[in-house]
């Protein structure tokens, strides 16, 4: 039985449904990361978790916490979290 070669886990081999998503733990807000910005930035060869650590907030500025995801619904640009 012979193994399948994978792709690279980098920006360029991401699949269109594929997102990126991030909480400024600064500032508690939520944004979707524009995929197509990071490759701009930082080229289709980046490895997408390097990529991830990268992001920052567009409001405050500060390193956000990123997570992966697929498909579903996008996460309203710099929504803030809601009171517990």
């Amino acid at each position: 039985m012979q193994l399948q070669k994978s792709l690279p886990d980098t920006l360029g081999t991401l699949s269109a449904s594929h997102r990126i998503h991030a909480c400024c733990p600064t500032c508690d807000r939520y944004f979707d990361v524009d995929i197509e910005v990071l490759i701009d930035r930082l080229g289709p060869n980046r490895e997408t978790i390097e990529a991830m650590k990268r992001v920052t907030c567009g409001h405050c500025g500060r390193r956000a916490e990123t997570w992966r995801g697929h498909g579903g619904m996008p996460i309203t640009q710099h929504m803030k979290k809601p009171d517990a």
